[in-house]
Parts: C-alpha cells; structure tokens; sequence
C-alpha cells in the first residue's frame, strides 16, 4: 500500500495497493491525490522509502509533469 497525506489537512488525499512495492504503486497514489486535489504545481512530496520513486525514472518524469518537487530520504 502507498498512501499519500496531505500534511496541511491531516488526511490521505490518495493511494494505491498492490502486492508489490515498484514505482507503478507510488504513481498510481499519486495520481489518485492529483486526480482528488486538482492543481498541485509547486507542492512537495516526501518519501521515506526513495528506491520505489528514485530508480525508475518514470516517477521523476511523473512528477516533472505535474510540477510538483520531490524530497527523499535515504
């Protein structure tokens, strides 16, 4: 499961699940809080475990796309 917070409100604003920890279950819970929030250009998304969005390349893309900065912990 990746669930993705919204640190202002206190509430998940998005997720996904699935039997596998890759870059598609992070893309999928973000494009969720997207599709739930409208416009995020300009916001953070902070992650504890980098290798699911720094490997692949798809989610830096992904998150290019939206303009939204990425911030992960090693």
């Amino acid at each position: 499961m990746c669930a993705i917070k919204d640190v202002f409100s206190n509430r998940i604003v998005g997720y996904s699940i699935d039997s596998r920890m890759k870059s598609r279950l992070a893309t999928q819970a973000l494009a969720s809080a997207v599709a739930r929030r409208g416009d995020v250009a300009g916001c953070i998304v902070h992650s504890d475990y980098a290798e699911v969005c720094v490997k692949p390349r798809i989610c830096g893309d992904v998150l290019r796309s939206w303009g939204v900065l990425a911030d992960f912990s090693a």
